[in-house]
């Protein structure tokens, strides 16, 4: 019930808002396999979008929990908060969706220690702790974000190092497609970078003919 700082040996988790949550207080908790496929791509374009490299990824298994309207253990007032899990994964790489909605109380008073959230792979060594946990902004999750969307967060969680999702400056280039014709006259998304919509783009093709290409930005990564 008491949250302990990652990393943890023995205790493997996907810890959204890990605190001591009532339902006997207030709120209730749903859980379900997704298992239709208008769901899953849904779930699969927000994680193409946030990783532009995985354009092809397309889930075969996801898990969504939600916690509406949850209170905290012994309390005495009528906050409430609301969020959800997401794991998609189609048995390569795995994924997980943080939705916050709404955040009202960050600890209980049984524990008095503030909620954490984050990532555990158990080993004591892999790990990932979100901004604010174990302060009072910890419930400032739900205004913030690693994509650019206020309160949802993406990650790829299936190798040593727990991922952001959103655009970047470090990367590779995605191209897609990356085949076109000969003659040309095809669109092309280019991926990666952070955009602006008012940006003004122009690709450039090293050892090659070709006159640059000006661009028209289609969103953050596009």
């Amino acid at each position: 019930y008491v949250p302990q700082k990652f990393p943890l040996r023995g205790f493997t988790c996907v810890a959204p808002f890990w605190t001591d949550i009532d339902t006997r207080e207030g709120g209730d908790l749903y859980y379900r396999e997704i298992v239709d496929q208008e769901t899953l791509n849904l779930i699969a374009n927000e994680i193409r979008q946030a990783f532009v490299e995985y354009v092809n990824f397309r889930p075969s298994f996801a898990f969504v929990a939600t916690w509406y309207k949850v209170a905290a253990f012994k309390s005495n007032d009528l906050l409430r908060n609301t969020f959800q899990t997401i794991v998609a994964s189609n048995g390569r790489y795995s994924f997980t969706i943080f939705n916050y909605d709404r955040l009202e109380w960050a600890k209980n008073p049984g524990a008095n220690v503030y909620a954490q959230a984050g990532f555990n792979a158990g080993d004591g060594i892999i790990y990932s702790i979100l901004d604010g946990s174990f302060t009072q902004d910890v419930v400032l999750l739900s205004n913030k974000s690693n994509i650019g969307v206020p309160g949802k967060w993406i990650f790829k969680i299936d190798q040593e190092t727990i991922t952001d999702g959103g655009c970047n400056s470090n990367g590779f280039l995605t191209f897609n497609p990356r085949i076109v014709s000969f003659i040309g006259n095809e669109d092309v998304e280019v991926s990666g970078p952070c955009f602006n919509l008012n940006d003004y783009v122009t690709l450039y093709f090293e050892n090659s003919d070709s006159k640059p290409a000006n661009c028209i930005v289609l969103d953050r990564t596009r």
